[in-house]
């Protein structure tokens, strides 16, 4: 076909204006889909992340940023209203909003004007390889985050990632960047920095076994941010370390350990958490299984999600105080508060309350001021929480010295003069001819009915409150067997009284008794004392009757509590209370010691119990989310 001059300019210009008009919808059209395809992708990605992160609607907040390849959404309830640039035009969205007022102190967060007024924070995808000048979250004494899941991790990770800086110059331990070591009485781990910069994974496997991989050829003290890995592969029997990708060291396995309690950022459970992390933690990840050098590396840019545990962003943490843990398997983290003002614990209609003295061998011996101010604080709110009886469980001194004696006179005179009825237990660290030269007089023999032998270590009283009928019963340091004879009669004889024991060493930290295994066991200074379990075999298991255990001697921060079905059918609670611990630590950091009081409300006739601690020092409530209530076994 002939294609003519006049044909051959018409399809010139039609295809002239064809590629004219694909122009103009590349230049001005084809940017707007590309960038609608995009906020569609993300919106849909913000969408799922709060549903993966935030699935109840109690949550802490209502308003989220979502932060993806650069771009940040802004949700609120769930909803994406807004998709902008970056997290300071995000912020400033939620900022300018009518409906919201800026809070100039907490970061990015923005709160409702509301009564109840919610936290914003933001819900970010897997963090990326830290800036040089950006910076990550550090940590104090006071502030570790707890993973909020209760069961912890049941085991141990078998790899271990983070983005840190720590120092050139730091002179000491570099500290925790994750751990849940509490002692040695419960299976634990710790990832850390040990001495000079050296990086070390830690198994405790609890009854004093540990092992550990500490990497001596590896000092991450560079000033710099840099991507710390261990891997732990019992299957291959090497323990690695990777820094920035590249392997340092190579040791032998660790044998795996369970993990079941939770764990801290930046620490662990230590009394005064004491290794705190010195550094700067950026983010930080942990897996299931063991990651290989090709994903270590592929790790440092973002976190890979196979085997994946958990994953924290420490880099934008704001003032809502949780931080969710990016793998969608709910470990969130939050800063729990050490020291409240008001109680969140007490019951608003409990019956009664009895107070449980602890050791106070450290306060008395070092601070007694701080050890008078226990007692008068009984006293002067004797009423106001309805105080019925006051219990001691022990060590009243710590070198049975005469001047802490002198002192234990006077306290427990003022508990006397204000009619507020007591018992206190003998502990190892008083010696029991000036127990019984201090307590056995004629004021202190006229409040119980019966005792053992000629002296005041053994004794029991009968006393009714509330409509409940109680026999309080104090016995010796793992009392001997003619010592539990004579109690397994007592508590025969009166099977209509609720028994509360009251012994120095029975429970150990870990809920369970104590045994020969256990550090102080009274059978380490004496093999014809009994332990915890002999105590419980021998006395404790074998009547309906007993409700409480109450016990000291072993450090505990917060109390202990256990409940055990005994070979009579009936359930046992069993309750370790002793700060000596903390109290010690503050000492030898130059500040108060507590002079701490575990209080036991009763409610509901006598059948809940609800225990919290109180400083009479500091004037507040300690670590109240480590408390709470329980149902008693009580006698009908």
């Amino acid at each position: 076909m002939k294609i003519t001059d006049r044909k051959r300019k018409i399809l010139f210009i039609l295809l002239a204006v064809v590629f004219f008009a694909a122009a103009v919808f590349a230049i001005v059209f084809l940017p707007g889909l590309i960038k609608s395809g995009a906020e569609r992708a993300l919106t849909e990605a913000a969408k799922n992340a709060y549903a993966q992160y935030v699935p109840d609607e109690g949550s802490v907040w209502n308003v989220f940023l979502y932060e993806e390849n650069g771009k940040v959404a802004v949700l609120e309830d769930g909803v994406v209203t807004g998709v902008y640039e970056n997290r300071d035009a995000a912020a400033k969205a939620v900022l300018d909003d009518p409906a919201t007022q800026k809070d100039e102190s907490a970061g990015y967060t923005a709160a409702p004007v509301s009564k109840e007024a919610k936290l914003c924070s933001i819900l970010p995808g897997m963090p990326s390889a830290p800036g040089a000048e950006e910076e990550g979250s550090t940590f104090t004494a006071e502030d570790a985050c707890v993973l909020a899941s209760a069961a912890g991790f049941e085991k141990a990770p078998a790899t271990f990632e983070a983005w840190i800086k720590l120092k050139e110059d730091h002179p000491h331990r570099g500290g925790i960047i994750l751990g849940n070591y509490g002692g040695d009485v419960y299976p634990s781990f710790l990832f850390e920095i040990y001495d000079s910069g050296i990086p070390r994974l830690s198994f405790d496997y609890g009854k004093n076994e540990a092992s550990s991989a500490t990497f001596s050829e590896v000092d991450v003290r560079t000033g710099e941010w840099l991507h710390l890995a261990i891997v732990n592969d019992p299957g291959d029997n090497t323990a690695t370390c990777y820094v920035n990708g590249e392997l340092m060291q190579i040791l032998p396995a660790l044998k795996p350990v369970e993990a079941s309690v939770p764990a801290k950022i930046g620490g662990d459970f230590r009394e005064g958490n004491r290794q705190v992390f010195r550094g700067e933690i950026y983010s930080l990840a942990v897996y299931r299984e063991a990651r290989s050098s090709i994903n270590i590396r592929k790790d440092m840019r973002s976190f890979g999600r196979d085997q994946l545990i958990a994953a924290w962003d420490l880099s934008h943490v704001l003032d809502c105080r949780v931080l969710p843990d990016l793998s969608g398997n709910g470990y969130h983290a939050f800063w729990p508060p050490i020291w409240v003002k008001d109680s969140i614990v007490t019951p608003s209609d409990y019956d009664y309350a009895f107070a449980v003295i602890g050791d106070t061998q450290i306060v008395n011996i070092y601070e007694p001021i701080n050890y008078q101010k226990i007692y008068d604080w009984l006293c002067e709110n004797r009423e106001e929480k309805k105080i019925a009886y006051v219990m001691g469980l022990g060590d009243i001194t710590d070198r049975d010295s005469e001047p802490e004696w002198e002192r234990a006179r006077k306290a427990h005179q003022t508990l006397v003069d204000a009619g507020i009825p007591y018992c206190v237990a003998i502990g190892n660290h008083d010696s029991a001819a000036k127990f019984n030269r201090e307590f056995n007089n004629e004021t202190y023999r006229a409040s119980f009915e019966g005792s053992y032998g000629e002296g005041v270590t053994n004794t029991y009283r009968k006393i009714e409150i509330g409509g409940n009928k109680y026999l309080i019963l104090t016995m010796d340091f793992g009392a001997k067997d003619d010592v539990l004879d004579w109690a397994d009669g007592i508590i025969a004889n009166n099977r209509r009284y609720n028994v509360i024991l009251i012994t120095h060493a029975f429970l150990y930290p870990d809920g369970t008794t104590v045994d020969r295994n256990d550090r102080y066991a009274p059978t380490n200074t004496d093999p014809t004392l009994n332990n915890g379990d002999d105590i419980w075999e021998k006395l404790v298991t074998r009547h309906k009757n007993i409700s409480l255990v109450i016990c000291g001697h072993e450090d505990s921060a917060t109390p202990i509590c256990t409940q055990t079905e005994g070979k009579s059918g009936r359930v046992v609670t069993q309750i370790l209370s002793n700060q000596q611990g903390l109290d010690e630590f503050l000492h030898a950091a130059k500040q108060n010691t507590t002079g701490m009081v575990t209080m036991l409300y009763f409610s509901e006739g006598g059948s809940r119990l609800t225990m919290e601690c109180y400083s009479p020092v500091y004037g507040k409530y300690y670590r109240p989310e480590d408390q709470g209530s329980l149902i008693l076994n009580k006698v009908d």
